[in-house]
């Protein structure tokens, strides 16, 4: 395989003693397309939030070329996404998440 663009290791997420996402090992290379397919709630959504730091993971590794994506999302504080409610601040660094 290519240089990864984004490697998932051993990532996990809980809210609160109900398990979000369990042990998640997935590796893109550089330059494949890829799609993230699952019924509703299965944490699609919830796994594309981590490498863009919106959400801390409980466990596991992110990396995105190579690099920790927390490395890559330092003084990124305040980034708004359009799509998020307006009332809504985006949980950059906070554990609550």
């Amino acid at each position: 395989m290519a240089q990864s663009a984004v490697r998932f290791d051993q990532v996990r997420k809980s809210h609160g003693h109900q398990a979000v996402l369990q042990r998640i090992n997935i590796e893109v290379a550089a330059g494949v397309t890829f799609g993230l397919v699952g019924i509703n709630g299965a944490g699609k959504t919830t796994l594309i939030k981590y490498p863009l730091d919106f959400c801390h993971v409980d466990g596991g590794r992110i990396d995105i070329f190579g690099t920790r994506h927390t490395d890559l999302c330092q003084g990124l504080d305040g980034t708004i996404l359009p799509q998020m409610h307006r009332k809504r601040r985006p949980c950059l660094t906070s554990p609550a998440c």
